[in-house]
């Protein structure tokens, strides 16, 4: 028999989830630029950008630093799960990877938009169910990696000295789970990190709620509800990921359903959703180093397959607002915009000429864009209520002289090719799964 344990394990962080057992890099020449850890929308979006955890920060999408730091005690040795500091504490040997409250005192919510941004509002929240040998405090980062390093403990009270900055001995929440004596069967513990920021999108000039809250919740019921389902929902997320990735070998091997494991995750990862006043579900991309637009016709049409594939609901979540938009007085052209803003400001167009001139418009990639995505829409969901929006774009571009393929980036009176650029956007992998007619039906049923 293997010789038993003692474990427990320090997460001094402010948001953090891994498994650390899957594929192995020591022995798969697979690996992903970015391992997605935390993928919520784009600004709750953390990823691990090195080979081992414990080689650098994790980091936002954007390349920002955005620090999770993880230890573990065995038999009163500490090791560095995640983290590169404190460089004295030895990194635990990481065998390979599997892909699977407090805020600032000002809150400028939604009053930036732009492309290298991280949320500025808000309130982030870490949250460990109630259980024995639970630490959590609130506390400087230094004491409360210190305190586990040498004892296996963090601070005995919270560091309440708040409102200050946060230069001053950066503030953490820190929890401490005590795994106790671990033999041959696996032990196992969650934390909840969860970021609450009570408006999520700026919608024709009037604040939106996150979609969670559309039910009247606060923070505190969304982490009760997510402690009281984890076990249920755990269980249906393993078999739809083993459900899933079987089909994904299925459609086109090994390495395609790798690249569409990671490809779900990250398209997922570019969206917000909100919810409008009167109930409906608003899906915000975001366009990530380019110029930041929202919602971009050109960005969600690539990215339509997967959302076609499970969950057409997201991709009519995804179309209304376009939709609203280009039937409102605030854009008086017949063809479809190219976008609604700038996130998270969703309040018209500002690519090219805006709402204002057809200068630097791309009319016939984008009216193509949409007549393709409604129609398939419309198939699946075998619900034709787009029509006052199909009719005018249709006759523009029956009319426009010298039309040309319709997912070109053309300019619309002459049919003068002005530029084209591929759009890597990871969602259209998924079209080699639609493509099998019984998988398909099954998993947009």
């Amino acid at each position: 028999m293997p010789a038993r344990k003692s474990l427990k394990i320090a997460f001094p962080i402010l948001l953090v989830f891994v498994s650390l057992n899957g594929w192995s890099k020591q022995n798969d020449s697979f690996r992903p630029l970015a391992i997605p850890l935390v993928i919520h929308d784009p600004y709750f979006s953390i990823w691990s950008m090195t080979d081992c955890l414990s080689e650098d920060w994790t980091r936002h999408w954007t390349g920002r630093a955005q620090a999770l730091m993880a230890m573990v005690r065995i038999d009163d040795e500490a090791y560095r799960l995640m983290g590169r500091e404190p460089p004295r504490v030895p990194a635990m040997n990481q065998t390979g990877f599997q892909i699977l409250a407090f805020g600032l005192q000002e809150q400028p919510v939604l009053e930036k938009s732009g492309d290298d941004l991280r949320i500025d509002w808000g309130y982030f929240y870490l949250a460990v169910p109630r259980q024995e040998g639970l630490a959590a405090r609130l506390s400087g980062y230094q004491e409360s990696r210190e305190g586990f390093i040498q004892t296996g403990q963090l601070p005995p009270s919270d560091d309440l000295r708040f409102p200050r900055p946060v230069e001053d001995r950066y503030p953490v929440a820190a929890a401490a789970l005590d795994f106790g004596t671990v033999g041959e069967k696996s032990v196992s513990r969650f934390l909840l990190p969860a970021y609450d920021d009570q408006f999520s999108i700026e919608y024709f000039y009037r604040k939106t709620r996150p979609f969670w809250r559309s039910k009247d919740w606060g923070a505190s019921d969304l982490l009760e509800a997510a402690a009281r389902d984890y076990a249920g929902l755990t269980q249906r997320c393993q078999k739809f990921d083993e459900e899933l990735v079987a089909d994904m070998l299925k459609a086109g091997g090994e390495k395609y359903a790798r690249l569409a494991t990671l490809a779900y995750r990250q398209s997922l990862a570019a969206h917000k959703l909100a919810v409008d006043i009167d109930g409906t579900p608003l899906f915000f991309p975001k366009e990530n180093f380019s110029n930041g637009c929202i919602p971009t016709v050109d960005v969600i049409y690539p990215e339509s397959p997967m959302y076609l594939l499970f969950n057409t609901q997201l991709l009519r979540a995804l179309l209304v607002p376009v939709l609203d938009y280009a039937q409102s007085p605030k854009w008086k052209f017949p063809f479809a915009p190219h976008d609604l803003g700038t996130y998270p400001k969703a309040n018209g167009q500002v690519y090219g000429g805006g709402a204002k001139s057809e200068e630097d418009q791309m009319p016939v990639e984008e009216s193509g864009n949409m007549l393709l995505m409604i129609a398939a829409l419309t198939k699946v969901e075998n619900k034709a209520d787009f029509a006052s929006f199909l009719n005018p774009v249709y006759d523009f571009l029956n009319n426009t002289p010298d039309r040309v393929p319709l997912t070109d980036w053309y300019w619309a009176h002459d049919g003068k090719q002005v530029g084209f650029q591929a759009r890597p956007v990871v969602g259209g992998v998924f079209v080699k799964m639609m493509a099998d007619p019984v998988l398909l039906q099954k998993w947009s049923r």
